[in-house]
């Protein structure tokens, strides 16, 4: 059996900083915050990876949130799954559609 979470989490989790951080990739964004700490605290208590950190993508194409003024740009949504999917390899990659405009 395998779980998957997946949310806007205001977290930003950043790239690896010690190899003890099994459930981060080495593909995260920027610096983590106290946020994305308390969600790899989280993560590695329930033996989860933070998928989308998993995966080599365009810088562009990591940010899920950008500032109204369109200057800062951050990765605060994910995708978390059991460690047995991501080892099968049955997730290939995460995508996330940036900017949804609702026609109102």
């Amino acid at each position: 059996m395998f779980h998957i979470i997946m949310g806007d989490f205001n977290a930003k989790v950043g790239r690896l900083t010690t190899q003890r951080e099994a459930c981060i990739g080495q593909h995260g964004l920027g610096t983590r915050n106290e946020r994305g700490q308390i969600l790899v605290d989280f993560a590695t208590s329930i033996n989860m990876v933070i998928q989308n950190t998993y995966f080599k993508k365009k810088e562009n194409s990591k940010w899920t949130w950008r500032s109204p003024n369109g200057e800062i740009y951050n990765q605060i949504d994910y995708s978390l799954c059991s460690k047995n999917l991501q080892h099968k390899m049955s997730v290939q990659s995460t995508r996330y559609i940036q900017v949804a405009t609702t026609g109102c």
